[in-house]
Protein backbone atom coordinates (compact mmCIF):
# COMPACT_ATOMS: atom_id res chain seq x y z
CA UNK A 1 0.00 0.00 0.00
CA UNK A 2 1.09 3.32 -0.97
CA UNK A 3 1.05 7.04 0.68
CA UNK A 4 0.40 10.30 -1.10
CA UNK A 5 3.30 11.91 -2.68
CA UNK A 6 4.99 14.92 -0.75
CA UNK A 7 3.18 18.40 -1.51
CA UNK A 8 6.69 20.03 -1.06
CA UNK A 9 10.39 18.44 -1.49
CA UNK A 10 13.78 20.18 -0.43
CA UNK A 11 16.76 18.67 -2.25
CA UNK A 12 20.04 19.81 -0.61
CA UNK A 13 22.38 20.11 -4.24
CA UNK A 14 20.61 20.36 -7.60
CA UNK A 15 23.54 18.15 -9.42
CA UNK A 16 23.54 15.10 -11.63
CA UNK A 17 21.08 13.04 -9.25
CA UNK A 18 18.70 15.75 -7.69
CA UNK A 19 18.58 17.21 -10.88
CA UNK A 20 16.81 14.35 -12.25
CA UNK A 21 14.89 13.42 -9.07
CA UNK A 22 13.57 16.99 -9.24
CA UNK A 23 12.54 16.65 -13.19
CA UNK A 24 10.76 13.19 -11.92
CA UNK A 25 9.15 14.53 -8.99
CA UNK A 26 7.82 17.77 -10.95
CA UNK A 27 6.54 15.83 -13.99
CA UNK A 28 4.29 14.34 -10.58
CA UNK A 29 3.11 17.39 -9.25
CA UNK A 30 5.58 17.89 -6.76
CA UNK A 31 6.63 21.35 -6.28
CA UNK A 32 10.42 21.14 -5.63
CA UNK A 33 13.01 23.43 -4.14
CA UNK A 34 16.56 22.50 -4.39
CA UNK A 35 19.56 24.15 -3.50
CA UNK A 36 23.13 25.18 -5.20
CA UNK A 37 25.80 27.31 -3.24
CA UNK A 38 24.79 30.85 -5.02
CA UNK A 39 21.75 30.48 -7.60
CA UNK A 40 18.64 31.78 -6.98
CA UNK A 41 16.69 30.93 -10.22
CA UNK A 42 13.79 28.68 -11.36
CA UNK A 43 15.02 25.63 -13.19
CA UNK A 44 12.88 23.76 -15.53
CA UNK A 45 9.95 24.38 -12.52
CA UNK A 46 12.53 23.91 -10.03
CA UNK A 47 12.92 26.94 -7.28
CA UNK A 48 17.09 26.80 -7.17
CA UNK A 49 17.80 28.91 -3.85
CA UNK A 50 21.24 29.54 -2.70
CA UNK A 51 22.73 27.13 0.19
CA UNK A 52 25.84 27.68 2.41
CA UNK A 53 25.47 25.85 5.82
CA UNK A 54 27.64 28.25 7.67
CA UNK A 55 24.90 31.09 7.45
CA UNK A 56 21.70 29.57 6.60
CA UNK A 57 19.21 32.70 3.87
CA UNK A 58 15.96 33.43 4.47
CA UNK A 59 14.65 31.99 1.62
CA UNK A 60 16.36 28.47 2.54
CA UNK A 61 14.74 28.62 5.87
CA UNK A 62 11.50 29.28 4.69
CA UNK A 63 11.63 26.38 1.85
CA UNK A 64 12.72 23.95 4.76
CA UNK A 65 9.87 24.95 7.19
CA UNK A 66 7.63 24.49 4.02
CA UNK A 67 8.84 20.99 2.86
CA UNK A 68 7.33 17.49 4.21
CA UNK A 69 10.21 15.56 2.23
CA UNK A 70 13.82 16.56 2.62
CA UNK A 71 16.82 14.49 0.53
CA UNK A 72 20.19 14.89 0.21
CA UNK A 73 22.40 14.62 -2.27
CA UNK A 74 25.81 16.89 -1.00
CA UNK A 75 28.71 15.04 -0.39
CA UNK A 76 30.50 14.39 3.52
CA UNK A 77 33.24 16.35 4.53
CA UNK A 78 35.81 14.53 7.28
CA UNK A 79 33.04 15.20 10.20
CA UNK A 80 30.12 13.39 8.25
CA UNK A 81 27.65 15.78 6.55
CA UNK A 82 27.89 19.74 6.85
CA UNK A 83 24.29 20.40 6.21
CA UNK A 84 22.98 17.54 8.48
CA UNK A 85 25.30 19.71 11.10
CA UNK A 86 23.60 23.30 10.18
CA UNK A 87 20.20 21.75 9.67
CA UNK A 88 19.83 19.72 12.62
CA UNK A 89 18.29 21.84 15.49
CA UNK A 90 15.83 23.51 12.39
CA UNK A 91 14.87 20.73 11.29
CA UNK A 92 13.60 19.76 14.64
CA UNK A 93 11.35 23.03 14.56
CA UNK A 94 10.09 21.86 10.75
CA UNK A 95 6.88 20.86 11.39
CA UNK A 96 5.24 19.47 8.38
CA UNK A 97 8.43 17.78 7.17
CA UNK A 98 7.33 13.94 7.23
CA UNK A 99 10.50 12.01 5.22
CA UNK A 100 14.40 12.55 5.11
CA UNK A 101 16.37 10.67 2.25
CA UNK A 102 20.11 10.46 1.99
CA UNK A 103 22.08 9.14 -1.10
CA UNK A 104 24.90 7.18 -0.20
CA UNK A 105 26.87 4.60 -1.65
CA UNK A 106 27.71 1.47 -2.10
CA UNK A 107 31.35 2.19 -1.91
CA UNK A 108 30.50 1.79 2.18
CA UNK A 109 31.29 -2.09 1.58
CA UNK A 110 34.76 -3.71 1.67
CA UNK A 111 36.09 -5.63 -1.32
CA UNK A 112 33.95 -8.83 -1.13
CA UNK A 113 35.91 -10.76 -4.01
CA UNK A 114 33.44 -11.21 -6.41
CA UNK A 115 30.84 -11.95 -3.09
CA UNK A 116 27.70 -10.78 -3.13
CA UNK A 117 26.32 -7.18 -1.15
CA UNK A 118 22.99 -7.20 0.09
CA UNK A 119 20.49 -5.29 2.14
CA UNK A 120 21.71 -7.41 5.40
CA UNK A 121 25.58 -7.11 4.60
CA UNK A 122 28.07 -5.05 7.09
CA UNK A 123 28.93 -1.96 6.21
CA UNK A 124 32.74 -2.40 6.56
CA UNK A 125 34.71 -0.39 4.74
CA UNK A 126 37.20 1.48 6.29
CA UNK A 127 38.44 4.22 4.14
CA UNK A 128 38.19 7.88 4.32
CA UNK A 129 35.63 7.73 1.61
CA UNK A 130 33.17 5.14 2.95
CA UNK A 131 33.95 6.47 6.59
CA UNK A 132 32.51 9.96 5.85
CA UNK A 133 30.18 8.50 4.41
CA UNK A 134 28.75 6.22 6.88
CA UNK A 135 29.21 9.36 9.97
CA UNK A 136 26.67 11.61 7.45
CA UNK A 137 23.83 8.20 7.11
CA UNK A 138 24.68 8.10 10.98
CA UNK A 139 23.71 11.63 11.25
CA UNK A 140 20.61 12.03 9.17
CA UNK A 141 19.02 8.81 10.20
CA UNK A 142 20.10 10.11 13.91
CA UNK A 143 17.45 13.75 12.76
CA UNK A 144 14.92 11.45 11.40
CA UNK A 145 14.74 9.45 14.32
CA UNK A 146 14.72 12.76 16.93
CA UNK A 147 11.85 13.95 14.81
CA UNK A 148 10.58 10.45 14.91
CA UNK A 149 9.48 10.43 10.77
CA UNK A 150 10.60 8.45 8.76
CA UNK A 151 13.82 8.44 6.85
CA UNK A 152 15.73 6.47 3.89
CA UNK A 153 19.27 5.62 3.07
CA UNK A 154 19.78 5.30 -0.48
CA UNK A 155 23.28 3.04 -0.93
CA UNK A 156 24.28 3.18 -4.96
CA UNK A 157 26.50 1.02 -7.06
CA UNK A 158 28.10 3.39 -9.82
CA UNK A 159 26.11 5.98 -11.56
CA UNK A 160 26.03 6.93 -14.95
CA UNK A 161 23.04 8.19 -17.48
CA UNK A 162 23.31 10.80 -19.88
CA UNK A 163 26.52 12.45 -20.28
CA UNK A 164 28.11 10.07 -17.66
CA UNK A 165 28.79 7.10 -19.11
CA UNK A 166 31.37 4.75 -21.18
CA UNK A 167 29.91 6.39 -24.66
CA UNK A 168 30.69 9.86 -22.97
CA UNK A 169 34.29 9.06 -22.23
CA UNK A 170 35.69 7.26 -25.83
CA UNK A 171 34.39 10.40 -27.27
CA UNK A 172 36.14 12.53 -24.60
CA UNK A 173 38.98 10.11 -25.12
CA UNK A 174 39.14 10.01 -21.51
CA UNK A 175 38.53 6.57 -21.39
CA UNK A 176 41.02 3.91 -19.58
CA UNK A 177 40.48 0.59 -20.79
CA UNK A 178 41.86 -1.94 -17.68
CA UNK A 179 41.76 -5.06 -17.77
CA UNK A 180 40.94 -7.05 -14.35
CA UNK A 181 39.75 -10.26 -15.08
CA UNK A 182 37.32 -11.00 -12.15
CA UNK A 183 36.74 -7.69 -10.84
CA UNK A 184 33.16 -6.73 -11.13
CA UNK A 185 31.07 -3.52 -10.49
CA UNK A 186 27.23 -2.73 -10.64
CA UNK A 187 26.22 0.31 -11.73
CA UNK A 188 23.03 2.01 -11.53
CA UNK A 189 21.67 4.67 -14.12
CA UNK A 190 20.37 8.39 -12.57
CA UNK A 191 16.78 7.63 -13.48
CA UNK A 192 16.67 4.50 -11.94
CA UNK A 193 17.88 6.21 -8.95
CA UNK A 194 15.33 8.94 -9.00
CA UNK A 195 12.42 6.24 -9.45
CA UNK A 196 13.75 4.99 -6.01
CA UNK A 197 13.65 8.08 -4.06
CA UNK A 198 9.69 8.28 -5.27
CA UNK A 199 9.23 4.97 -4.48
CA UNK A 200 10.42 5.36 -1.30
CA UNK A 201 8.35 8.48 -0.54
CA UNK A 202 5.30 6.91 -1.29
CA UNK A 203 6.35 3.86 1.02
CA UNK A 204 7.72 6.14 3.98
CA UNK A 205 9.29 3.50 6.90
CA UNK A 206 11.36 4.34 9.91
CA UNK A 207 14.95 3.96 8.81
CA UNK A 208 14.84 2.40 6.00
CA UNK A 209 17.68 1.31 3.86
CA UNK A 210 18.07 0.59 0.15
CA UNK A 211 20.66 -0.99 -2.02
CA UNK A 212 20.08 0.76 -5.71
CA UNK A 213 21.52 -1.02 -8.22
CA UNK A 214 21.07 -3.01 -11.95
CA UNK A 215 21.13 -6.49 -12.11
CA UNK A 216 24.54 -7.41 -14.05
CA UNK A 217 27.51 -6.66 -12.06
CA UNK A 218 30.54 -6.41 -14.91
CA UNK A 219 34.01 -6.23 -15.85
CA UNK A 220 34.75 -2.36 -16.77
CA UNK A 221 36.05 -3.01 -19.38
CA UNK A 222 33.79 -5.25 -20.73
CA UNK A 223 31.41 -2.11 -20.74
CA UNK A 224 33.81 0.55 -22.27
CA UNK A 225 34.02 -2.39 -25.30
CA UNK A 226 30.26 -2.53 -25.68
CA UNK A 227 30.31 1.38 -25.63
CA UNK A 228 32.50 1.04 -28.49
CA UNK A 229 30.77 -1.87 -30.52
CA UNK A 230 27.33 0.42 -30.85
CA UNK A 231 29.36 3.41 -32.11
CA UNK A 232 32.28 2.73 -34.03
CA UNK A 233 34.59 4.68 -31.35
CA UNK A 234 37.62 3.87 -30.94
CA UNK A 235 38.86 1.72 -27.97
CA UNK A 236 41.87 2.58 -26.28
CA UNK A 237 44.45 -0.08 -25.60
CA UNK A 238 44.21 -2.18 -22.93
CA UNK A 239 45.97 -1.54 -20.03
CA UNK A 240 47.10 -4.06 -16.86
CA UNK A 241 47.26 -3.38 -13.31
CA UNK A 242 50.73 -2.26 -13.33
CA UNK A 243 50.28 -0.32 -16.08
CA UNK A 244 52.96 2.15 -15.56
CA UNK A 245 50.12 4.68 -16.40
CA UNK A 246 48.12 3.65 -14.38
CA UNK A 247 47.25 6.23 -11.58
CA UNK A 248 47.30 5.21 -7.92
CA UNK A 249 43.48 6.35 -7.45
CA UNK A 250 42.26 4.07 -10.37
CA UNK A 251 44.61 1.11 -9.19
CA UNK A 252 42.63 2.09 -5.71
CA UNK A 253 39.20 1.79 -7.47
CA UNK A 254 40.08 -1.92 -8.83
CA UNK A 255 41.49 -3.09 -5.64
CA UNK A 256 37.39 -3.61 -4.63
CA UNK A 257 35.40 -6.22 -6.63
CA UNK A 258 31.89 -7.26 -5.54
CA UNK A 259 28.28 -7.98 -6.43
CA UNK A 260 25.20 -6.10 -5.73
CA UNK A 261 21.97 -8.34 -5.24
CA UNK A 262 19.64 -4.96 -5.26
CA UNK A 263 16.24 -7.38 -4.89
CA UNK A 264 15.13 -6.88 -1.74
CA UNK A 265 15.03 -3.23 -2.11
CA UNK A 266 13.41 -3.68 -5.34
CA UNK A 267 10.75 -5.81 -3.91
CA UNK A 268 10.49 -3.31 -0.92
CA UNK A 269 9.97 -0.13 -3.51
CA UNK A 270 7.51 -1.98 -5.62
CA UNK A 271 10.00 -1.40 -8.62
CA UNK A 272 12.43 -2.53 -10.90
CA UNK A 273 15.17 -1.18 -12.89
CA UNK A 274 13.87 0.33 -16.23
CA UNK A 275 17.39 -0.14 -17.33
CA UNK A 276 18.44 -3.71 -15.71
CA UNK A 277 22.01 -4.03 -17.44
CA UNK A 278 24.52 -1.65 -18.58
CA UNK A 279 23.73 -2.67 -22.33
CA UNK A 280 20.19 -1.32 -21.74
CA UNK A 281 21.51 2.14 -20.42
CA UNK A 282 24.17 2.31 -22.95
CA UNK A 283 21.52 1.37 -25.73
CA UNK A 284 19.10 3.87 -24.62
CA UNK A 285 21.79 6.61 -24.61
CA UNK A 286 23.15 5.97 -27.76
CA UNK A 287 19.42 6.22 -29.26
CA UNK A 288 19.00 10.05 -27.64
CA UNK A 289 22.49 10.98 -28.77
CA UNK A 290 23.07 9.16 -32.05
CA UNK A 291 26.21 11.47 -32.68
Amino acid sequence: MTSPLPKNLLILGFGYCGSEVARQATALGIRCNATQREVRSSIDGVDVIAFDARELSAEFLEALNNADALLCTLPPDDDGDPAARALKGHIANASKLRWIGYLSSTGVYANRDGGIIDEGSEADATDTVATRRLLAEKQWRTIANERDIASALFRLAGIYGPNRNAIKSLQEGSARNVHAPGVLFNRVHVHDIARAVIASMQRPQRNALYLIADNEPAEQSRVLEYAAEITGLHLPKPMSLDDPEMTEGLRRFYESSKRINAHGSCQALGIQPHFANYREGLNEIKSNDPT
